[in-house]
């Protein structure tokens, strides 16, 4: 298996301090909390959260806690896309935007 860092990846991309996204995401745990007491209370044993790229469900079943994770339509799509073509979206739209840098900042001499 190979590991990466999703966190300090979006950081490098979007110019957020890892830091900082780190401590909005930590922030999620007081949402799942909330989101399991709040079920718990309503007698139910089953969220599904909406985390933007997909889904995660958890199910507390016999005194065990089970995960299950659907990626978005986009998220499924770019994966599929992906092995598909063998296309590296990332790549894309890093070029994509170097191209349309030099475009603007150059536009004069074109």
């Amino acid at each position: 298996m190979i590991d990466y860092n999703l966190i300090e990846d979006l950081a490098s991309l979007t110019n957020v301090e890892s830091n900082v996204l780190t401590k909005i995401i930590s922030k999620s745990d007081y949402c799942f909390s909330d989101y399991i007491n709040e079920a718990y209370l309503q007698g139910s044993n089953t969220i599904g959260v909406n985390i933007g790229f997909g889904k995660i469900i958890i199910s507390i079943e016999n005194n065990s806690i089970k995960y299950k994770f659907i990626p978005s339509e986009n998220l499924e799509k770019a994966i599929i896309n992906t092995l598909n073509n063998d296309s590296n979206m990332l790549e894309f739209e890093l070029s994509k935007s170097a191209v349309d840098k030099l475009l603007n900042n150059y536009k004069e001499l074109f």
